[in-house]
């Protein structure tokens, strides 16, 4: 793949609109009460998220003469499993592989506009066409080993707790997941269970925020 494929890709730079802005939440379709922003984050994956370096400060350093005290900082070993970062976008569960997969590259979204417009998606749109938001790298770290809550920032600048009800620690916004998998292909799915734990009304899981959208239609 060519750098300016991958520009391409549905999580390339290219298959954006730039930063989210206050006039597309203020003219948008949704309620921003419901377009979360920030969420506790997942653990990384193993394959890319050990930190590449120690970072730390020592009072020799420039950036180290801030501190007062004249001590040493070290705050992650270099090594050390890092966080997630962003959710990974559209996808939908690729029933073949058992997996949650990306949108492919030049997939039709005439199916999921017309949805998303008149209100009438299917109750299971992460597969057959439609999509959701992949939420994965949201984590639920609060509340002991079990189950527990993750806290999530909206847009109206609401934070709000919501539960793992199947104690996978993520949160499903309405994959259907089988419920005759191994253990290692829930591992490789991480959701566990198709229970819709970020509820439609209140946590925006679709595509599309632009309120022009709405006013889409053949008058000739």
């Amino acid at each position: 793949m060519t750098s300016g494929e991958a520009d391409w890709a549905p999580k390339g730079l290219r298959s954006t609109m730039g930063p989210l802005r206050r006039s597309v939440l203020e003219t948008g379709r949704m309620t921003q009460s419901a377009i979360a922003l920030l969420g506790d984050a997942a653990p990384g994956d193993i394959k890319d998220a050990g930190a590449k370096a120690t970072l730390a400060y020592s009072p020799s350093d420039p950036w180290g003469q801030v501190a007062d005290d004249g001590q040493s900082r070290t705050f992650i070993e270099a090594g050390e499993l890092l966080s997630e970062a962003f959710n990974d976008g559209p996808s939908y569960y690729y029933k073949k592989e058992n997996k949650i997969a990306t949108i492919p590259s030049g997939a039709s979204l005439d199916k999921q506009i017309d949805c998303e417009l008149n209100g009438n998606c299917p109750q299971w749109f992460g597969q057959n066409g439609y999509y959701l938001q992949d939420t994965r790298d949201w984590f639920a770290v609060h509340g002991g080993a079990k189950g527990g809550t993750c806290n999530i920032l909206f847009a109206d600048g609401s934070v709000r707790e919501f539960y793992d009800k199947n104690q996978d620690k993520f949160l499903n916004p309405g994959f259907k997941i089988p419920n005759n998998l191994t253990d290692d292909q829930y591992r490789t799915i991480g959701y566990r269970s198709s229970d819709v734990e970020l509820p439609k009304i209140e946590v925006f899981s679709g595509l599309f925020l632009d309120g022009t959208l709405s006013k889409a239609a053949n008058f000739e």
